[in-house]
């Protein structure tokens, strides 16, 4: 379990941690981030804190949105509630994504397909230290051009590896179903 704080103000980041305030009160949380310009850019900003357990430490992420904030009165098992200046009365976006530019994202409207998986394949994956899962989420990403920018993150988790994955992805598809395309 992840603990985090939303709406958090990021005070100052030392070597020592992260200075923050957060509702009305100071806090001091080690970081494993170094303090360089990426970081004190951040000073003064609002985000988010996040902290897993086995790490011991605590990351801090600015809003993109800086008028965003939570409204945990929206709060449902699988979306958080949020508001921004753009829309004060509220929405709620999955748990596990934090809104973008204007509060935007996209929603999760995948379809579960079951496959059946040789052996091989596991095989391939454990050499890389991925999940069968997680192979074919990227490859599904990457051949679908599907990227989750900050500004308008995916509720679905998808994410491009990056654009010369998504190049060699679309080659393979040209190049094994070519004669299927239009």
């Amino acid at each position: 379990m992840t603990a985090t704080y939303y709406d958090a103000h990021l005070i100052d980041a030392t070597e020592a941690g992260l200075v923050l305030e957060y509702q009305g009160r100071r806090l001091e949380l080690p970081t494993f981030q170094p303090v360089g310009d990426w970081l004190r850019n951040q000073i003064g900003q609002t985000g988010v804190v996040e902290c897993a357990p086995e790490d011991q430490c605590w990351r801090f992420n600015a809003y993109l949105d800086q008028s965003l904030r939570r409204m945990s009165e929206f709060d449902q098992p699988e979306r958080l509630g949020w508001r921004n200046d753009t829309d004060p009365d509220g929405w709620t976006a999955p748990r596990s994504i934090i809104p973008g530019k204007d509060g935007a994202f996209i929603e999760d409207d995948t379809e579960p397909v079951q496959i059946d998986v040789p052996p091989e394949f596991f095989d391939l994956c454990a050499r890389y230290q991925l999940t069968p899962e997680a192979v074919l989420r990227g490859f599904i990403a990457d051949t679908c051009d599907l990227i989750s920018y900050v500004r308008e993150p995916r509720g679905d988790g998808y994410g491009s590896n990056g654009s010369d994955e998504r190049m060699m992805a679309s080659d393979y598809l040209n190049r094994a179903y070519f004669y299927r395309g239009d």
